[in-house]
């Protein structure tokens, strides 16, 4: 009869394969039981995780590696499986957390190890550029300040790489001065190496600009009030300064005016302090069928 189990068990773990041959006997009935069972020793069984470096959006490979040759893998991402992957190689571009599982079967018994990694991504460094910018470069116009456009994404980058068009312009320096229309875009690698683009469309567009201070104090370091302006006609500018009433106190058909501050330019009759309206009158120098403009704004006098 077959000796039932239900006693005392006896454990042993083989240090190798081969053989193993056991005899119980019984201590009630002196009667004894052979059992012989052939042990296989797969030995440790470890599982390593390796990546390789990648930027935001590029593809990284995982290797697992085990020390004996494993049958199958199987992956998780998050805790989540991966479907349709048992190779040793798992090719992802997701950041986070990736488990693996090896698995080895010898003589019907099978063995796993298991390990997991953090894969973190490079993140990419988004460049300083405007969306778009306006020059004109007639040859009439030799002010820089509108005849062309400085292209500046920053200086916190590696190396850089101009193009126009989508044509490479050969150029890598950290800004790049545009002095046509065009698309202007620029490769720029950061300190880890992950590289990223940005971009600028340059148009060309000779309108009329007027600007000038908000404030001036006529004896201070700045005593007159002037404006600058940009493809203007000089035969038909006019600039009209009138005090809070309404009044007004100044005019004058010169582009490169001065008011100091007095009635009619007269430092014998100084105007009060306060804000004083404007209005010019100009014709575009590009564009002169567009006919008569205006410009309104406002400068506080000081005192």
């Amino acid at each position: 009869a077959r000796p039932f189990l239900g006693g005392q068990q006896i454990a042993i773990i083989p240090g190798q394969s081969g053989q193993y041959d056991v005899r119980l006997i019984s201590t009630a009935t002196g009667c004894s039981y052979n059992a012989t069972l052939n042990a296989v020793v797969v030995g440790s069984f470890t599982l390593s995780l390796d990546a390789t470096f990648a930027c935001e959006g590029d593809p990284f490979t995982i290797t697992a590696t085990t020390n004996q040759p494993a049958t199958t893998f199987t992956w998780t991402f998050d805790g989540t499986a991966v479907p349709g992957q048992s190779n040793a190689t798992l090719v992802d571009t997701r950041a986070g957390n990736y488990a693996a599982t090896a698995s080895i079967t010898t003589s019907g018994q099978t063995c796993m190890a298991s390990n997991d990694i953090d894969v973190v991504v490079g993140e990419r460094t988004p460049g300083n550029l405007n969306n778009n910018a306006i020059i004109c470069n007639d040859p009439a116009n030799t002010d820089p300040n509108t005849n062309q456009v400085v292209l500046d994404p920053g200086a916190s980058f590696q190396s850089y790489n101009w193009f126009k068009d989508q044509v490479p312009l050969g150029i890598t320096t950290p800004t790049l001065t545009a002095t046509e229309q065009g698309l202007y875009s620029v490769e720029l690698t950061n300190s880890i190496g992950c590289v990223s683009t940005d971009e600028t469309q340059v148009s060309i567009e000779c309108l009329p600009k007027i600007t000038g201070p908000n404030a001036f104090r006529p004896n201070g370091a700045n005593p007159n009030f002037f404006l600058y302006s940009f493809f203007i006609d000089d035969a038909d500018f006019q600039v009209f300064i009138f005090n809070r009433w309404g009044e007004m106190v100044y005019q004058s058909d010169e582009r490169l005016f001065k008011w100091n501050g007095g009635y009619n330019n007269s430092l014998a009759q100084p105007a009060p302090p306060g804000t004083y309206s404007y209005v010019v009158k100009y014709k575009s120098s590009y564009r002169p069928e567009d006919g008569v403009q205006e410009k309104r704004g406002g400068v506080v006098l000081l005192r």
